[in-house]
């Protein structure tokens, strides 16, 4: 690959295994093609799979509450934010400090305009 590959460009994102070899995988589909990353274990690759998955999912939120249309729109995706980060498997202090670095600035945003 020449070039970085963004989040938001990921069109699919497959765990893959094969039974008779002990190859763990993850598949990201791009409009291009595709990536298969393999890892060295299938705790590796589960981190890799939740963690893309994370940014996905949290490049979404920020478009969507970036540009708020609705209110009913976006307090639902503030909770559905909330939930994702509270049911993450993922262990890091930033799956809890990103939601709220975006609710923070919707927030903000919302208040100067007053």
């Amino acid at each position: 690959m020449e070039a970085p590959l963004s989040y938001s460009t990921i069109e699919d994102l497959q765990l893959l295994s094969w039974d008779n070899a002990p190859k763990y995988c993850v598949q990201l589909s791009f409009p291009g093609g595709t990536v298969l990353l393999q890892a060295a274990n299938s705790y590796l690759r589960d981190q890799w799979f939740h963690s893309i998955q994370w940014k996905k999912k949290i490049y979404k939120y920020r478009k969507v509450l970036n540009n708020p249309s609705r209110w009913d729109v976006v307090l639902k995706e503030i909770r559905s934010l909330v939930d994702m980060a509270l049911t993450s498997p993922l262990q890091d202090e930033s799956i809890h400090q990103a939601p709220l670095h975006i609710i923070s600035t919707l927030l903000a945003e919302v208040h100067s305009k007053d």
